[in-house]
């Protein structure tokens, strides 16, 4: 089985820097007004600590969005738990099916999709039809920080700039209050005011540009394992031999 340079590894690879683009997290301060109230009222550290507690904590969470990487198109709806998670990710228009199972991931696209990033003669072969490889394979391995909300949060980066927070606006019907990263990587972060303070929303800036949303925390359902998929890593050492 041979591949061109540009793989679905590739792809999610974008898709998980346009996400995690968004989640700074570190030191930083702004004033607080006598009459804020919930995260609000809290520093932007403290408010971004919340969020990555909160969301790290959630049984799951459904996540949607789409955005640009290096000037790359990349739309995301997944579903991501612990250890857990699958749903589509596009690239450039290249589709795939995904679902994370402990260290398993699997992957599916039409022939349309196998044909771009990898030849006809592959995409005959794979279209339709599950395959399954390991996040020990590099190409593969960014799928976790994306589908498993524990690595997820915890692959937050340090700011690259100032964290200021704003006033209180509204996003999808929530009350949250945006944390903004004013590093050439920052983003800005939009953390549900009252009640838990769940990540609602991360938006990218800078050269990069997208809005993701998170909803459907704890009832969210993650995809089936899919059965009877093709080993990816046992496909590539017979086309190798």
């Amino acid at each position: 089985m041979t591949s061109k340079r540009r793989t679905f590894a590739a792809g999610a690879a974008v898709a998980a820097a346009v996400v995690l683009a968004a989640c700074s997290s570190g030191g930083g301060s702004s004033a607080t007004g006598s009459s804020a109230s919930g995260e609000a009222a809290k520093s932007p550290a403290q408010i971004v600590q919340d969020a990555q507690q909160a969301t790290g904590n959630a049984a799951s969470v459904h996540i949607k969005g789409a955005g640009t990487s290096g000037g790359t198109a990349v739309r995301v709806d997944i579903v991501a738990g612990h250890g857990r998670g699958g749903g589509t990710i596009s690239e450039s228009g290249e589709t795939f099916q995904t679902v994370l199972d402990g260290k398993t991931v699997y992957l599916q696209a039409d022939a349309a999709t196998w044909t771009k990033v990898s030849n006809a003669s592959v995409a005959g072969l794979l279209a339709g039809k599950w395959i399954k490889t390991t996040t020990d394979n590099q190409d593969f391995r960014d799928l976790a920080g994306l589908l498993d909300i524990s690595q997820f949060v915890s692959n937050f980066s340090q700011p690259s700039g100032t964290l200021t927070k704003g006033s209180v606006v509204t996003v999808n019907g929530v009350s949250v209050v945006p944390v903004t990263d004013h590093g050439s990587d920052g983003g800005i972060l939009y953390v549900a005011n009252s009640g838990t303070p769940y990540i609602i929303a991360l938006g990218a800036t800078g050269s990069d540009r997208g809005t993701i949303y998170f909803d459907e925390y704890g009832t969210a359902k993650v995809p089936p394992v899919p059965t009877g998929a093709i080993d990816l890593n046992a496909l590539q050492t017979k086309s190798s031999s």
